[in-house]
């Protein structure tokens, strides 16, 4: 007899989306990896927050809505056409141009196309899906005025004022989805889908650690620091590990305030693992031996941010079985521990950054080795005859 076809969760359009995604957060990188600092970092993590938002839209709106509609493709692949404009139009320093506000306003524009359909589809729920599509085009035309307005009065724009644009039409949007939106929509939302979703994010910011440890040593003849380099591999590893073996093995909570906290934990891990790597791919550039005397801008709050994540979505997940339990108290010890490095960072008289940086990386991976070790894991079904 012939096997019963598992239903798909997540469509191959929503896959061929991420690897949009792939590339705007590549992109985002480069930027970083290009002039490793806080506040290049602080950008990066600007433009990944609006990223995340556009994908969030779109992730809610195949788990609300699971018809297959050439006018939502249509719509979602002039969004990937914007949101590669927007990542190739970067100006002097990589910030935005006025090209590439102007596509950031399509993409946003095409969001509220998106949930303009969903007005036709369901109108019992159309007051939330109006709403969202209004906010969407007050954003798209914020982009599109108020960014070019200021490029036009302050051509040498900084990266300060770069964010501030950039969170502003953030939170335009973001303000009712997170909102009114989501608390109406979780009963109707397929949270297997969103769990697979958030997943394949995790998985493309994970894997772009490896381009950045790739771009960093491009050119270079031997490897400067091989102990840095062991980390870049290894830490990308264990929070794979530590997160898809111990952290997003339950489903999300379905309380639209719990709900709200897990998508923050998600944001706050996505980028901390972005800076992390760039910052550990920048060490792998001084040697081992000359850490003492040489001044780092990375510090252990990166890593923090990476732990501090997977504990709280293993915290909102539930930490009912064996398994969650190790897990969640294994991490709470490495935030306290990369906690202590980063408290001892600020000191006037501690040690340099860079050795207290992989010491909270190697923390981490100690963390995974401990859960790995420690946590009852599944035995594989045994065949049946």
């Amino acid at each position: 007899m012939a096997q019963e076809k598992r239903q798909q969760v997540v469509p191959w359009f929503e896959l061929f989306y991420d690897l949009i995604v792939v590339s705007v957060v590549v992109a985002a990188g480069k930027i970083l990896i290009g002039a490793p600092h806080w506040s290049t970092a602080s950008f990066t993590a600007t433009s990944l927050l609006l990223l995340l938002v556009l994908w969030l839209l779109t992730t809610l709106s195949y788990g609300l809505y699971r018809r297959n509609s050439p006018g939502r493709r249509l719509l979602l692949l002039a969004q990937m056409g914007a949101l590669l404009i927007a990542a190739l139009a970067a100006g002097e320093k990589g910030l935005p141009s006025a090209w590439g506000y102007a596509a950031l306003g399509v993409a946003f524009a095409c969001a509220a196309g998106v949930y303009a359909l969903h007005v036709r589809w369901d109108p019992t729920r159309s007051i939330p899906n109006r709403l969202v599509a209004a906010m969407c085009l007050v954003a798209a035309g914020y982009f599109v005025s108020v960014g070019n307005l200021l490029l036009g009065l302050f051509p040498s724009q900084s990266v300060t004022w770069s964010s501030a644009v950039l969170l502003v039409g953030l939170f335009v949007v973001l303000v009712p989805v997170a909102g009114p939106y989501l608390r109406c929509a979780i009963p109707r939302l397929d949270l297997h889908h969103l769990e697979e979703r958030v997943g394949l994010v995790v998985i493309i910011v994970l894997g772009e650690s490896f381009l950045a440890l790739i771009l960093r040593l491009s050119g270079q003849p031997t490897i400067p620091s091989i102990p840095a380099f062991l980390l870049a591999l290894a830490v990308p590893y264990c929070t794979w590990s530590l997160y898809f073996t111990g952290v997003i093995n339950r489903d999300p909570p379905q309380r639209a305030s719990l709900l709200r906290l897990w998508f923050a934990a998600h944001v706050l891990l996505v980028i901390s693992i972005a800076t992390s790597a760039t910052a550990i791919a920048d060490m792998t550039l001084i040697p081992f031996g000359t850490l003492d005397d040489t001044e780092s801008p990375w510090s252990p709050l990166s890593t923090l941010g990476i732990a501090v994540g997977l504990l709280a979505v293993c915290g909102l997940a539930g930490i009912g079985d064996a398994a969650s339990r190790v897990t969640f108290r294994a991490l709470t010890v490495a935030v306290v521990t990369i906690g202590a490095l980063l408290l001892i960072n600020f000191l006037p008289s501690g040690p340099p950054r860079g050795p207290l940086f992989l010491a909270s990386s190697l923390t981490l991976v100690l963390c995974a080795i401990a859960v790995a070790i420690l946590a009852p894991q599944p035995r594989d079904p045994v065949p049946s005859g």
